[in-house]
């Protein structure tokens, strides 16, 4: 079979939205080819944020059968305010960092009306858009979990998802699995010297600032949300405190990952007028009271933990492991070399927009799959990876929250390399 043979294959349907009767499960198989044992391709899809998104692009456009499963009630991910699966972190406030024309899909660019920062509600709205343009809206199914991810002796993966309105279980196989489900949802919280009989809150659950009004706040953490909250809090509560250290920088620029948000641009001005107070870190805390390392303290109602998260993914074997003492396990953040056939999209962190990164991912993900490309042998792949490690370590400051941090440009080269490394035929 010839490589645009491989690519456009017959135009695949979606699975049929079969439901059990309740308290069973359903295996579904799959047709296996005439005089051929092996299962008949099909991908099964984690999530449909922008990651998901793509992925479920480039598979309709080279016609390979997939199944693409959302646990919430519409496309978008990160950017659904309210979103009825509890995983998004969205507060009204929200845009990008990163410009429109950097962020854009190449080839389904942002609206020309568009600002050149887009709002939470407009980046929605467009991958809302790049969905219904590319016509793959129809093999989402929304409201349904993918609870565990089993693989099987023939290679293949039989995948449990659940219902989210029913609780059905449903078992069905496929022969590789992407898995796009993000790493903005597993609040991370830090360990706080003392008792707290305040409200105790992570950047997660926060969407305005109107539940602070009137009241003593407290930020944790000066990345992109800490900032925009204590920026807008400070407007409406009676004083806010935001607990973060500056000290003196030891490493060259771009070692950090940047903090960039509309909150940073007035944070300086805030600390200036005297609405946002710096602390140097926390000593103790007594029921309201935090006291600081500098001798001072302060009585808070709020504390809002803006502290990162966990990169996780609870539906896969436990030797499936995205980061292992906070080092990434993947060739090139996107395959493991102990789970062929199960590809990550999107588990990068960047000095740069998050979409080419993954539009680099996805078509050597495709062709991994269609057997174009293939990985090198699985000691190679834990050599290169060990090569990662270096890299980062020589790069970027080692603690949890640069796990995942990649160099942009030269990410998108070593994308470009690694689907070069076509598959031999003999």
């Amino acid at each position: 079979m010839s490589d645009e043979e491989r690519r456009n294959g017959p135009i695949p349907s979606c699975s049929d939205k079969k439901v059990p009767t309740k308290g069973h499960t359903i295996a579904i198989q799959i047709t296996t080819r005439a005089g051929n044992d092996a299962p008949e391709q099909r991908v099964c899809v984690i999530g449909a944020g922008k990651s998901g998104l793509i992925a479920c692009k480039v598979l309709h456009e080279r016609r390979v059968p997939f199944d693409c499963f959302e646990a919430s009630s519409q496309v978008g991910g990160l950017w659904v305010l309210n979103s009825d699966s509890g995983l998004s972190a969205s507060y009204e406030s929200l845009r990008i960092n990163t410009s429109k024309q950097m962020t854009s899909f190449h080839d389904f660019p942002m609206p020309q009306h568009y600002p050149t920062y887009p709002t939470r509600k407009e980046i929605l709205e467009y991958l809302e858009a790049y969905a219904d343009h590319f016509g793959f809206r129809g093999c989402i199914t929304f409201r349904t979990e993918v609870t565990r991810v089993e693989p099987l002796p023939d290679s293949s993966f039989r995948v449990f998802t659940e219902d989210k309105a029913t609780g059905h279980t449903v078992a069905r196989l496929y022969t590789s699995v992407v898995v796009a489900n993000g790493h903005h949802w597993n609040a991370a919280w830090p360990e706080l010297p003392g008792t707290f009989t305040g409200t105790l809150m992570h950047s997660h659950e926060y969407r305005t600032p109107k539940s602070m009004e009137g009241k003593r706040l407290m930020v944790i953490g000066a990345g992109n949300s800490g900032m925009d909250i204590a920026s807008e809090a400070s407007q409406l509560s009676r004083g806010s405190q935001a607990s973060f250290k500056f000290p003196p920088p030891k490493f060259g620029l771009l070692r950090v990952h940047p903090t960039v948000s509309p909150g940073t641009g007035d944070i300086l001005q805030l600390i200036k007028d005297g609405k946002v107070a710096v602390r140097p870190g926390i000593e103790r805390i007594e029921d309201h009271t935090v006291h600081f390392p500098d001798g001072t303290k302060e009585d808070i109602d709020i504390i809002v933990c803006a502290t990162g998260y966990n990169v996780c993914c609870p539906f896969l074997p436990s030797e499936v492991e995205v980061l292992k003492e906070d080092k990434p396990q993947l060739l090139l953040n996107v395959a493991h070399p102990h789970a062929p056939g199960i590809f990550f999209l999107g588990f990068v962190q960047a000095h740069g927009p998050m979409i080419p990164c993954v539009e680099g991912q996805m078509p050597w993900v495709a062709d991994l799959i269609q057997g174009i490309a293939e990985l090198p042998e699985k000691a190679q792949m834990e050599a290169k990876i060990a090569k990662q490690h270096d890299f980062n370590r020589r790069n970027f400051t080692q603690v949890k929250r640069h796990a995942l941090m990649v160099e942009f440009h030269r990410y998108l080269l070593q994308l470009r390399a690694a689907k070069m490394q076509v598959k031999a035929v003999c």
